[in-house]
């Protein structure tokens, strides 16, 4: 069952405002400057307990995973989603070795 174009247009300019929103709160720097002094807050504190060793050392290990998660995340979503080339096919998973295949082999034509 298809959507109205009009509740296709709803959901569209829902989904912008969402980030719209989203990304004018990343870009405030009132925002995002109460949140590091926050964090830099909550750091210290931590620092001052002998407990707070241990969360310290996975604010480390997260900021650690965040960084290799953006070296791949481009490619990744580009590629495993197929964001990249928003082709059907791509998305049907039951395609693809025929596809990796035809590609290995310079071969051109429909996919089966």
């Amino acid at each position: 069952m298809n959507a109205a174009p009009s509740a296709l247009l709803f959901g569209i300019r829902n989904s912008r405002k969402l980030y719209d929103g989203l990304l004018a709160g990343l870009q405030n720097p009132e925002l995002m400057g109460a949140k590091e002094t926050a964090e830099v807050g909550i750091k210290y504190q931590l620092a001052q307990r002998p407990e707070g060793k241990d969360a310290l050392a996975a604010y480390q290990r997260i900021a650690v995973a965040e960084g290799a998660i953006e070296r791949i995340y481009v490619r990744l979503r580009m590629l495993e989603s197929a964001r990249g080339f928003h082709l059907r096919l791509l998305l049907d998973r039951s395609h693809a070795p025929a596809l990796g295949r035809r590609a290995d082999q310079g071969q051109r034509g429909t996919p089966p």
